[in-house]
């Protein structure tokens, strides 16, 4: 039984280190594809401008979703309190 789950537990230790080294690996992608991105718009400043409101949006979106998610956690809270 002991040798089992060391066997088990050495299989999913590889498995995650295979995942890490994975998500390494696509994290250097993006940072890459970031930079280049980047490089596209500061020379033209119309994709600059474009890039911007879309981080504008995306930083929006996620005050929007915290603020929902803590107003559910919340409501939650008190209506456990209140039982």
């Amino acid at each position: 039984m002991v040798a089992g789950s060391h066997a088990m537990l050495d299989d999913v230790l590889g498995t995650a280190q295979g995942v890490a080294g994975s998500l390494s690996s696509q994290r250097q992608l993006f940072d890459g594809i970031s930079g280049k991105v980047s490089q596209v718009g500061q020379r033209f400043p119309v994709v600059n401008t474009l890039l911007n409101a879309i981080r504008r949006r995306k930083n929006r979106d996620n005050v929007i979703l915290g603020a929902v998610i803590a107003a559910c956690t919340l409501f939650i809270l008190v209506y456990w309190m209140s039982k």
